[in-house]
């Protein structure tokens, strides 16, 4: 999991938070999968998450940067 300090220098700069994508997560063991929107397959890439979200296989979420935010309700 990264500190909030580390997530501040990560999202703080205002052109990164313009590199949002959206997925639905398809393997939620260890560091979740994601099949992001527009993609046939999931991705091999497992993304880093906020310790605050719980992945359940399903769910869709927003992704900025290559890390998992949450789930888009």
């Amino acid at each position: 999991m990264i500190t909030a300090e580390e997530f501040v220098s990560i999202f703080g700069n205002e052109k990164q938070t313009k590199n949002v994508r959206f997925g639905t997560i398809t393997d939620a063991t260890g560091k979740p999968r994601v099949r992001l929107d527009g993609e046939a397959i999931a991705s091999i890439k497992r993304y880093t998450r906020l310790a605050s979200y719980t992945p359940v296989i399903g769910d869709r979420v927003a992704i900025l940067n290559g890390f998992i935010l949450g789930k888009i309700i």
